[in-house]
């Protein structure tokens, strides 16, 4: 019994642990002119003032996708989302013409085999319905997310890093005229042992390490 209850000691203190930061991004660089709107891919020349398609370290806009701004009103002067609460920009996909859009957002410098949570925000466009979208990385499944808030409202996705560098994808689902989300606030974290845990595991390990050599010790006697 007490083999038993030093394993599960060891056990339960392995599993105790604290989250690491890995990788954030909130669209706030490069900053792009105020109360506008920027695609990524521009084809259609939908950018509200003529600094061109929007350009992001780590970010790929595909198709209708970008970047917007907050205005002191709480909402963009044109009217799409209420103000982000974390900084001053937001990304958003967009589904035109049944033609969806995306945000492709790759990460460095993960631990193969290690399983990372990502945290996002999302919100439903304030004048036409939110665009569902999909959220999938490699070594991971693909979850289907329907907006229905003009809230920003916060979910958790969960991978498991095949390389050292992942590419975290939000698709577009929606098929019909026009649907838009903005999405933000993008937290990716892994699991680690805090030091005490370590403390704890080594010394329940150093517990058990004592228990065999006097159960071995007692067992000697014995024969003897």
């Amino acid at each position: 019994m007490r083999f038993g209850l030093a394993g599960a000691l060891v056990a339960t203190t392995v599993m105790a642990a604290s989250m690491a930061a890995a990788a954030s991004q909130s669209f706030e660089s490069p900053a792009i002119p105020a109360n506008s709107i920027q695609y990524g891919p521009d084809e259609f020349a939908f950018n509200t003032n003529a600094v061109g398609p929007v350009v992001m370290t780590g970010v790929t806009f595909v198709g209708f996708a970008g970047v917007t701004t907050n205005t002191g009103s709480g909402d963009t002067t044109m009217g799409e989302w209420i103000n982000t609460p974390y900084g001053n920009q937001t990304g958003f996909i967009q589904t035109f013409n049944s033609t969806p859009g995306a945000i492709d957002w790759t990460v460095s410098g993960l631990t193969v085999g290690k399983i990372y949570t990502l945290s996002f925000a999302d919100a439903e466009n304030l004048t036409v319905p939110g665009d569902n979208f999909n959220l999938s990385a490699p070594g991971g499944p693909t979850d289907a997310f329907t907006d229905t808030s003009t809230s920003w409202q916060t979910h958790t996705y969960q991978f498991t890093a095949t390389s050292a560098s992942e590419t975290i994808a939000f698709t577009g689902t929606s098929t019909g005229p026009n649907e838009a989300t903005a999405i933000d606030n993008l937290n990716l974290t892994a699991a680690v042992p805090e030091p005490a845990t370590w403390a704890i595991v080594i010394l329940g390990f150093g517990g058990l390490g004592a228990m065999l050599r006097r159960s071995s010790a007692r067992k000697a006697g014995v024969a003897a």
